[in-house]
């Protein structure tokens, strides 16, 4: 991995700790998180396209998950609807 690869992997991982921690801080059991599919689908130009596709919204989304679940809090995915 790449310095780049590894700074990204630490903010990703420092993302989702202060997420768990918050959840822990205010005794949340259960969190709701939106799954982008719709999202990522829709064509809204050459650049965004580009950052939608390079989003790593699936990575975090299980680092939130492991970390969640080793504090006994239930991460549910939500689909979002686009119009």
């Amino acid at each position: 991995m790449n310095w780049i690869g590894a700074q990204i992997s630490h903010v990703e991982h420092a993302i989702t700790k202060i997420a768990t921690d918050w959840c822990l801080q205010r005794r949340v059991k259960k969190v709701y998180i939106g799954d982008p599919q719709g999202v990522r689908e829709q064509d809204c130009g050459r650049y965004h396209n580009q950052r939608m596709s390079q989003w790593s919204f699936g990575r975090l989304r299980n680092l939130l998950e492991y970390k969640l679940k080793r504090h006994g809090i239930t991460l549910k995915k939500r689909r979002i609807y686009v119009e």
